[in-house]
């Protein structure tokens, strides 16, 4: 993790700390990632299939690198490395500027943390399974009626 990395996130907590307040996902760090990431990482794109507005995956991973996002280990986070901008190959954004030092303080913060995602700020994902195709069969009910059911 480059040093100027550490000092803006020792920052960062600091300040937060200050005021008694930690870093809050929906508040801080979701507005970094829809503003960033979730173009290339969200609902339209999967680049490296990972998403970053679907916590389980965001967690989990994508394709490689996984897991992206180490809860309580933001120098063990690759996220933090590709926001930083440390590798050219794996910058991210890939186009345009990188985060600001003190965006990427909050990201790093709020993994040092324990990275809390709250359920109601994750994408929730549909299964394959529940396509109406892929329920079980089961017998229906016949309406009780006089005469012909049907």
């Amino acid at each position: 993790m480059p040093p100027l990395l550490v000092i803006v996130i020792a920052f960062v907590v600091a300040a937060f700390s200050a005021y008694g307040d930690a870093v809050d996902f929906a508040r801080d760090v979701k507005p970094l990632l829809d503003k960033h990431c979730v173009q290339c990482h969200g609902p339209e794109k999967q680049k490296s299939g990972y998403r970053l507005d679907v916590s389980e995956i965001a967690l989990k991973g994508g394709e490689s690198h996984a897991p992206n996002i180490v809860p309580g280990s933001p120098e063990k986070s690759p996220l933090l490395e590709f926001v930083s901008g440390k590798d050219a190959e794996m910058r991210m954004p890939p186009k345009g500027e990188l985060l600001s030092p003190a965006e990427q303080g909050v990201i790093a913060s709020w993994i040092a943390s324990g990275a809390v995602w709250p359920e109601n700020a994750s994408v929730k994902l549909a299964h394959a399974t529940d396509w109406w195709s892929l329920q079980p069969v089961y017998k229906a009910e016949l309406p009780v009626r006089t005469g012909n059911p049907i």
